[in-house]
């Protein structure tokens, strides 16, 4: 007779050792997003609750746009809230023609301001040759955690330039001390400068939350008050 079997050997409870190291990723995935959103919400806070603004500046199909609509859902996601500021061609028109706020500003209204439940606008003519400076559309912005401004590369507040290799422009930061970080499509572009990458959405946002400056900081650099 063969000998007696001795008890079978017991299973090892729990996981596979791979559902194992899949969670594992995932717990540390979790927390380095965590962290980055605490790093958001303290760059936001640190210089207290007024209102701070950074341009996003950089040669026309550099991708500033593309850039700044990833940008904007990132950082709401975050906790903060967020207003734009664009330049745009001197011939744009949000009006249609017909629209009855179209024929009070053909009759010679100056502004015209439409409201509704969901939203207002106000129309305001320019005179002729009299685009108001950044530091007067700046001062008419209600108040949010970040403003990004889009264009105005000239101007004198704090900057992040974004540049595209493909547009054969030369960088701007190089003449310009206003420009504290480049996003680009090539690490060698940003010089000595801190940079990301035009896809690292969450770096990009991480050097503008570093190098927003408070409204009032940009509206001195402008010539303007607060």
């Amino acid at each position: 007779m063969s000998a007696p079997r001795g008890p079978a050997p017991r299973r090892r409870r729990g996981r596979p050792l791979r559902a194992r190291g899949r969670s594992r990723r995932n717990r540390l995935r979790a927390a380095r997003c965590e962290k980055r959103r605490k790093q958001l919400r303290h760059a936001a806070v640190r210089t207290g609750s007024a209102m701070r603004v950074i341009g996003l500046a950089g040669w026309s199909g550099a991708g500033k746009t593309t850039l700044i609509v990833k940008l904007i859902p990132y950082l709401i996601a975050q906790g903060l809230s967020v207003s734009t500021l664009k330049h745009a061609h001197h011939r744009f028109d949000l009006d249609q023609p017909g629209k009855d706020s179209f024929r009070h500003r053909e009759a010679g209204a100056r502004e015209v301001l439409v409201a509704s439940a969901r939203r207002y606008a106000l129309l305001h003519e320019n005179a002729e040759g009299e685009e108001p400076a950044l530091s007067e559309l700046l001062a008419k912005m209600a108040p949010v955690d970040l403003l990004l401004i889009e264009g105005w590369k000239r101007d004198g507040h704090a900057k992040i330039e974004v540049f595209r290799a493909a547009n054969g422009k030369p960088a701007l930061h190089a003449d310009d001390p206003t420009i504290r970080a480049v996003a680009a499509d090539d690490p060698a572009a940003a010089g000595p400068l801190p940079f990301a990458h035009l896809d690292d959405v969450a770096g990009v946002a991480a050097l503008a939350l570093r190098f927003a400056e408070p409204v009032e900081r940009a509206l001195s650099a402008l010539g303007g008050r607060g």
